[in-house]
């Protein structure tokens, strides 16, 4: 779907894609991982007594929820708008939103205590989708510390920490196993969906 100048729609990409296209398109890459790596799925739950199928299924539908934001729509409509009247599309530089980033004003991170509060996203979700564009290491904490997720950059340090236990203790590094486990499986399978459905995308 191209949207028109007549039409007010939601905006995935500055190319055109609609939030609600995107969306789908993901929701359908983890529905046809789900389906064919059912092993996957029954390893996650044995491990952590939870169903990586619903929460990767949360996920993909909520993923882009910050691409909500007045601003990021306001940005990536005047980018798209700019993308239109480019004979070599391959010339487009998407700078208001790229303008936004540089302000530490990431899609990832506007709508992250929204989901929280509304959704009551377990932590597992919410560093799935803060990091489903890769970008959650030590290296991104400025991004992190100077926008309104500020809270969750110290909260997800503090998870982290619980993964570093020594193997002396076997009872304790099974338990810090199972964590990381509980945290690498909705992250990364959303990493890998994402990448799925842009790939498909103009």
């Amino acid at each position: 779907m191209t949207p028109t100048s007549n039409e007010k729609v939601r905006l995935a990409k500055p190319t055109g894609v609609t939030y609600d296209e995107h969306v789908q398109n993901v929701i359908e890459e983890a529905q046809k991982y789900i389906a064919t790596h059912s092993f996957v799925c029954n390893k996650y739950e044995r491990l952590t007594q939870k169903s990586l199928n619903k929460r990767l299924a949360v996920a993909a539908k909520l993923h882009d929820d910050g691409k909500l934001h007045p601003q990021w729509q306001s940005a990536c409509l005047k980018d798209y708008e700019e993308y239109q009247k480019l004979s070599d599309k391959s010339k487009f530089r998407a700078k208001h939103l790229q303008a936004l980033g540089s302000k530490s004003i990431r899609h990832e991170l506007l709508h992250l205590k929204k989901l929280e509060k509304k959704y009551h996203l377990p932590n597992e979700l919410l560093v799935a989708i803060a990091a489903h564009h890769r970008k959650l290491s030590q290296k991104d904490e400025e991004r992190f510390i100077n926008s309104d997720a500020k809270e969750f950059w110290n909260k997800f340090k503090i998870l982290g920490e619980k993964f570093s236990v020594g193997k002396r203790d076997r009872v304790l590094f099974q338990n810090a196993l199972n964590l990381n486990y509980s945290f690498s499986g909705p992250r990364y399978l959303l990493q890998l969906c994402t990448h799925r459905a842009c790939a498909s995308e103009p």
